[in-house]
């Protein structure tokens, strides 16, 4: 089994691999800071360019805008989010004129800037074009957006005269105030300061798995189901640093970095995939109750992990791929993060089929399984909820910082549980492993490698039981020197040592060459 997890981390490291691969071959968006100068030709006459959601009274749009005078005029649209605006003629089948005249009638307050030296408040202005001397219109002016509460602003060029065509070099600044968070978009101000803290906290929280898995390996305990979640938690760690220098760098300069992005959430969903991996052997009862899966167990689970791990990773290819920033928002509001929201749901019935079928043979692990079992329910139940209810009941410009605050509290709680129940302690009275690591290996390939059901049962794979670690389970130590009873006068007994009839313990009968020392319970 140790080699079977061996190769699932290889296979997700692999996963891992393609995630890196495309991200790095992904064009982002600037869809949440200042634009860049940038080139637009295009044949349309109606464009989406970007959205912000902008903090009422303080929000600020500059602009630059240069074109060819013969594309004169050019209007740039202003629309926010309410529905009879930027959803009523985003991908609709209005016409460009309809489109524009959504901000003329009684809706609209000074939404359309028409670019044309001819028009007051435009900034416009005929100028020679630094490169090739041709006469260029140049428009360099900013607005100021007051509104009552937070809105999503979506902006947009067109040109619906019979030329049509599109041509121009831009660069848009979106600003909130002049603050710290000038760069930052209103929906996700104070996510940098939330991914810093939950950073520090899966540092500490790495240092103690360190120090668990050090304990662990001291005693022999250190399983394959441990060394997966070490995994998930230095994988979750590298995707906190990669968020806090996206979201650092942006802070301070308004650029986005959609490539760093799209490599911490991979880091990230890679990560939930080991932590999922390692709850589900959990559940199985690997190496807790047994040393190798069942046949049927195995199946069950290689079946879910597939499903899930294909499934995740489709749906973070399609949302890096086919993302449209003009409809949705963030990553639970698209169908691929609806689907993500139905693997938890999914997640949580394997788990309790799992658990109910490892308590049925091992019903004195109940225990451990009980607290675990209502830990993670809870834990793979109420990510959805919360997501659901963001959805449908919170401010849009509210949904991003709370779904990632709520997301990572779940997460750093779900991991530090596990080297909490894990941890070898006198205080821990459900400590899972009461086999060592050397001794999770059937000797019979007929044998499922259950493990006993006490501490010293004699199973099928050792002639001896298992002692438990004494330093946790206060146990009395074994005495320092060999100890031996009185060989038996029994004539047939083949040089084979028995107890003697007044021991006051039952005693394991051991082959007379054998130096170990005798158990006694």
């Amino acid at each position: 089994m140790r080699k079977l997890a061996m190769t699932q981390t290889g296979c997700m490291g692999a996963m891992l691999l393609l995630f890196l691969i495309n991200c790095s071959f992904t064009s982002g968006k600037y869809i949440r800071s200042s634009l860049p100068g940038d080139t637009l030709q295009t044949r349309l006459n109606f464009v989406y360019l970007t959205r912000f959601c902008l903090y009422s009274d303080i929000g600020v749009l500059r602009f630059k805008v240069r074109f060819p005078v013969e594309y004169t005029p050019i209007r740039l649209l202003l629309y926010f989010d309410e529905p009879g605006q930027w959803p009523a003629v985003y991908k609709t089948n209005t016409t460009c004129q309809e489109k524009v005249n959504v901000l003329r009638g009684p809706a609209g307050k000074n939404q359309e800037v028409i670019l044309d030296p001819g028009e007051a408040y435009s900034g416009c202005e005929l100028k020679r074009h630094p490169v090739d001397n041709s006469t260029v219109v140049e428009c360099v002016s900013h607005r100021q957006f007051g509104t009552i509460r937070e809105r999503w602003w979506y902006i947009a060029v067109s040109k619906c005269e019979s030329f049509g065509n599109i041509h121009m070099e831009y660069n848009l600044t979106l600003l909130n105030g002049d603050g710290f968070n000038k760069h930052i978009s209103a929906d996700e101000t104070f996510i940098l300061e939330t991914d810093i803290g939950f950073l520090i906290c899966f540092f500490i929280l790495l240092i103690a798995v360190a120090m668990v898995a050090y304990e662990l390996a001291q005693r022999q305990y250190l399983h394959s189901t441990f060394e997966l979640y070490i995994a998930a938690v230095v994988l979750q760690v590298i995707s906190l640093v990669l968020y806090v220098a996206a979201f650092g760098s942006y802070n301070a300069d308004g650029f986005d970095k959609p490539t760093v992005r799209n490599v911490a959430h991979g880091f990230e969903i890679t990560s939930d995939i080991f932590f999922i991996v390692t709850v589900m052997l959990f559940s199985q009862g690997y190496t807790v109750t047994r040393g190798r899966l069942s046949a049927a167990g195995a199946i069950f689970l290689a079946g879910f992990l597939m499903l899930y791990t294909l499934t995740y990773l489709i749906c973070f290819l399609l949302e890096v791929s086919q993302h449209d920033s003009g409809k949705v928002l963030y990553f639970y509001e698209a169908v691929p993060g609806l689907i993500v929201v139905g693997l938890k749901f999914l997640s949580w019935l394997a788990m309790s089929v799992s658990v109910v079928t490892t308590l049925v043979r091992y019903p004195e692990k109940i225990t451990f399984y009980a607290p675990f079992y209502i830990f993670f329910t809870v834990w793979l139940l109420i990510t959805p909820i919360i997501i659901l209810m963001a959805i449908y009941h919170i401010p849009k410009h509210f949904r991003a910082k709370l779904v990632n605050g709520v997301l990572l509290g779940c997460t750093f709680f779900a991991y530090a549980y596990v080297v909490i129940i894990t941890r070898p302690g006198a205080l821990n009275k459900n400590f899972p492993f009461h086999i060592r690591t050397k001794q999770t290996a059937p000797a019979d390939d007929d044998d499922e490698g259950h493990f006993v059901h006490h501490a010293y049962e004699v199973n099928s794979v050792f002639s001896v039981g298992v002692e438990r670690d004494t330093h946790y389970m206060n146990l009395a130590r074994l005495p320092s020197a060999p100890v031996r009873p009185a060989a038996s006068s029994d004539p047939h007994s083949n040089g084979i040592n028995t107890p003697t009839s007044n021991s006051p313990y039952p005693v394991l009968a051991l082959p007379s060459s054998s130096t170990d020392e005798y158990i006694h319970e």
